[in-house]
């Protein structure tokens, strides 16, 4: 083998590509062995003198084939006709740049690079798929159209129904029949179930507006069941709040007298909505350390004024019945630093507040202002 480095260039132009990769092979060989040689004589553990000493190696540990290539030229001129960088600091970084030079990254596959056949099938598949989701999509809009124009037909069709119904709920009392779906349970009598109604069931409707909040508040329902033994009415499903004697006016007026029955129970919510209506506006008007407290029903009401004293009201559907006064705290005018300011808290204080907040209470509002500026409290 001719070596590459004794001849010309000229000599080496003459060369042909086999034998021109053939000497660059070996070049490289010889130039590994070069730098592993070298790296361990810079690092103190080859040949060198261990002291990091970059001396060039003996000429006997890199010949090869019989060719000493130390003997004609220096290190850095192999690293020359290499055209490559000598090692750094940082080797294992330029050996990995190096490697990673020579890998060649094979280009991802494409559809075009199949058969004929098979790049038409992958093709005809793409295009089917872009018309699917074309289709897909012209149907949503079709369908939310169609739900759009369906919506707005129901709702011109209804909103006079509606208006209608609305204007008997205005009364505050209303009955509708009631469909019930297990009437129709057998598969084999399907017939009419959304048209016809199950006379076994009477619905009940009970409207109450807020003074307060000014608007209806959310309706309560009593569902009748007819109990086709006596043909006599049950309450079957409601929403009447427990605080309300539902089982005993049931028992009094339900299969009495059905009209009686349901305004006895309006009259129990427009109550307890008139007392909240009321006790929440004088509430509202308190201002901080007095506060109001109540239970569900407004039946029980406890005024803290001021930290001064507490004013416990027990109350009916429409009367204030008893009013009781607890001191919160001992008063003495004659020995204190404020007992000129304190009223006087004794039976007749007590009498005072009692007679005055008795009564209606659709007038308790005005009485209790009165209350608190005759005796001082406000």
């Amino acid at each position: 083998m001719i070596e590459i480095s004794s001849i010309s260039e000229t000599e080496l132009s003459r060369l042909s590509i086999p034998e021109l990769e053939k000497q660059k092979q070996e070049l490289l060989n010889r130039l590994k062995q070069v730098k592993s040689i070298h790296h361990l004589n810079v690092n103190g553990n080859g040949n060198g003198n261990g002291n990091g000493d970059k001396t060039p190696p003996p000429t006997d540990n890199i010949q090869q084939n019989g060719n000493d290539i130390t003997s004609k030229y220096d290190i850095n001129d192999i690293w020359k006709k290499a055209n490559v960088t000598p090692p750094k600091k940082d080797y294992a970084k330029r050996r990995r740049d190096l490697i990673l030079d020579d890998i060649i990254i094979p280009e991802a596959a494409h559809h075009e690079f199949f058969d004929t056949l098979i790049n038409n099938r992958i093709q005809e598949k793409l295009i089917d798929y872009d018309r699917e989701l074309e289709n897909d999509s012209k149907k949503k809009k079709l369908n939310d159209e169609i739900e759009k124009n369906d919506y707005l037909k129901i709702t011109n069709d209804l909103n006079p129904k509606i208006q209608f119904e609305n204007i008997f709920r205005l009364g505050g009392l209303t009955a509708f029949p009631v469909n019930d779906p297990t009437r129709y349970s057998n598969k084999q009598d399907t017939t009419n179930t959304n048209t016809e109604y199950d006379d076994r069931f009477l619905g009940l409707r009970f409207d109450i507006f807020s003074r307060y909040e000014s608007k209806f508040l959310i309706p309560h329902y009593i569902i009748l069941k007819k109990i086709e033994k006596n043909d006599s009415w049950s309450i079957f499903k409601t929403t009447i709040p427990k605080y309300i004697p539902l089982s005993k006016i049931s028992n009094d007026y339900l299969n009495n007298d059905l009209t009686k029955f349901v305004s006895i129970i309006r009259k129990n919510l427009i109550s307890i909505e008139f007392k909240k209506n009321i006790f929440s506006k004088l509430k509202d008007k308190l201002v901080s350390p007095s506060s109001l407290e109540h239970d569900l029903d407004f039946t029980k009401i406890k005024i803290n004024l001021k930290d001064l004293l507490q004013i416990v009201i027990i109350c009916s559907l429409n009367k204030i019945e008893s009013v009781v006064t607890i001191p919160l705290r001992i008063y003495d005018n004659e020995i204190g630093g404020n007992g000129e300011d304190d009223p006087i808290i004794n039976e007749d204080f007590k009498q005072k507040i009692s007679i005055s907040l008795r009564g209606s209470i659709s007038e308790f509002e005005d009485r209790f202002e009165n209350m608190i500026n005759e005796l001082g409290l406000h």
